[in-house]
């Protein structure tokens, strides 16, 4: 194991226990290419072009550029990898649905105020469909995960933690004042020569996999209202209110010797409630050129959360059958977290009635995500502190282009580069009293590239819209921390195709 994290947490009194740690912060500080089938077909690049209900999201005041009030309705199917653990890797899902009222307050051609826009839209930010089924490699008879849980059951013995819980207390057998086994474990017991209890000691793995499931989303409604001022200058604030549901199975087995091993199931659910705050402006810098540039700040998401999970300790003979199992009922917990502040850059450009060009920069820290929880205050300060160093400033770049070969027809085309959200040295923090943990892999993720492709058809007072997105990284598995493990590498491939219906009156 990395010996930093053991050697500071020995000047640390007891800790009384905790929930979500820096990985899953990721996780909720960042979001998917999602909205109307006209915006995921321009890679979403339509903060400063406008003109569609899905950018309220990003930016409010590209809801000042309409004209006519909008009302329109998105789903999606989404093809990700083949299905695990009993859950599909195919799912539909309703993307995006929201309404923009344009309320004339004086003629176009006037200066000062001449539109009010207002807007409602619901949006699914994240779509968490993931599946993964692979085996772990270069173990190679000297690795293993039982290695880590031993070591959490020592720093306990040895009196670095005045508690054990979570992968330690679960994974390691229990001996009672007599020594006697009370259950089994990942690890062994030690015994010196008069059968007093020493401690902990793992197994090498020859093998070993590692399936996991997680379905779920982030679903967002905002709330806002744009002006248009001159034609010139468009303002916009709004407010979005979030709702995760996160669920997520793992099933992680290793075997050994005469392949002898165990497996760990975990079951582990996150619910939560959250609220920002959302400011953007687009301004046409010469009021003679279509050319507009677009600002947008958003406030952290401020979430109140709650955590449940559970696992299963299953041990297997040299026959692979299942020789007993521990259970474990795990724990619930509420707290609140925040993302990070994220902040925009847009360009756009049109040119006539055929051709519009558009660029976008988005950024944020994420090492500024953070937890925060009265009654568990010390745990939470580690995790901070530990997010701080492992994550990093992320950047999204975006660029779409709509071609109108009749004024009827749309061709799309997008492109999205986001950057890697971690550190090369970022590894899973996994505290001995951590009572929610019992996994101890982790994924550090590469740059992701998103690729869009769309097609729109506008008639009298309507519009339908298709497009397709393939979204693919690639990623740095390991099982669990060792720095002389190398990682496996893994891919992320997502498929994704929707449908948009619209009106405008």
């Amino acid at each position: 194991m990395k010996k930093s994290v053991l050697l500071t947490l020995t000047t640390l009194l007891a800790i009384s226990a905790s929930a979500q740690e820096t990985y899953d912060a990721l996780r909720f500080s960042t979001s998917d290419l999602n909205g109307s089938a006209r915006y995921v077909g321009m890679g979403g690049a339509l903060s400063a072009l406008g003109g569609d209900v899905a950018t309220m999201s990003s930016n409010p005041a590209a809801i000042g550029l309409f004209s006519k009030s909008d009302a329109s309705f998105t789903g999606s199917v989404v093809f990700g990898s083949g299905g695990t653990l009993g859950h599909d890797g195919t799912r539909a899902s309703i993307d995006n649905g929201g309404i923009v009222l344009s309320s004339i307050v004086k003629e176009s051609t006037d200066r000062g105020l001449i539109r009010v826009n207002y807007g409602v839209n619901y949006k699914k930010n994240k779509n968490y469909l993931y599946n993964l089924d692979t085996d772990i490699e270069h173990l190679n008879g000297i690795f293993s995960q039982s290695y880590q849980i031993a070591a959490l059951g020592n720093d306990y013995e040895y009196g670095i933690y005045d508690e054990l819980n979570g992968i330690g207390d679960f994974a390691n057998p229990e001996f009672n004042a007599n020594n006697q086994l009370v259950h089994g474990g990942a690890t062994s017991g030690v015994f010196d020569d008069n059968g007093n209890f020493m401690g902990y000691e793992g197994t090498a793995a020859n093998r070993a996999l590692l399936q996991k499931s997680q379905f779920g989303g982030e679903n967002e409604v905002d709330v806002a209202v744009a002006f248009n001022i001159s034609n010139q200058v468009f303002l916009g604030v709004g407010v979005g209110f979030y709702d995760i549901n996160y669920s997520r199975d793992s099933y992680y087995e290793e075997l050994g010797v005469d392949d002898i091993g165990y497996g760990i199931t975990t079951m582990y659910d996150t619910d939560g409630d959250g609220v920002d705050v959302k400011l953007g402006a687009v301004i046409r810098p010469i009021e003679t050129s279509p050319f507009r540039i677009g600002l947008s700040v958003k406030t952290p998401v401020w979430y109140s959360m709650h955590d449940v999970n559970g696992a299963i300790l299953d041990f297997y003979d040299s026959n692979g059958k299942n020789d007993g199992y521990v259970t474990y009922n795990g724990a619930e917990v509420d707290y609140n977290f925040h993302t990070p502040w994220k902040f925009g850059l847009s360009m756009g450009y049109t040119v006539g009635n055929y051709l519009a060009l558009g660029a976008e920069w988005e950024f944020s820290d994420l090492s500024t995500a953070s937890y925060k929880m009265n009654s568990h205050s010390d745990y939470f300060d580690i995790v901070n502190d530990w997010t701080k160093e492992k994550l990093k400033m992320q950047h999204t770049f975006k660029a779409g282009v709509e071609i109108k070969p009749t004024d009827q027809f749309s061709i799309r085309l997008g492109y999205n580069f986001v950057t890697a959200p971690v550190k090369d040295d970022a590894y899973r923090l996994v505290l001995a009293d951590d009572y929610m943990s019992t996994e101890t892999y982790y994924t550090n993720w590469k740059g992701t590239n998103r690729f869009t492709f769309g097609l729109g058809y506008r008639y009298k007072g309507g519009y339908i819209d298709l497009a397709y997105q393939y979204n693919t990284r690639k990623g740095d598995l390991y099982a669990f921390d060792d720095e002389d493990l190398k990682s496996t590498e893994i891919t992320f491939n997502r498929h994704q195709l929707m449908g948009t219906i619209g009106f405008r009156f």
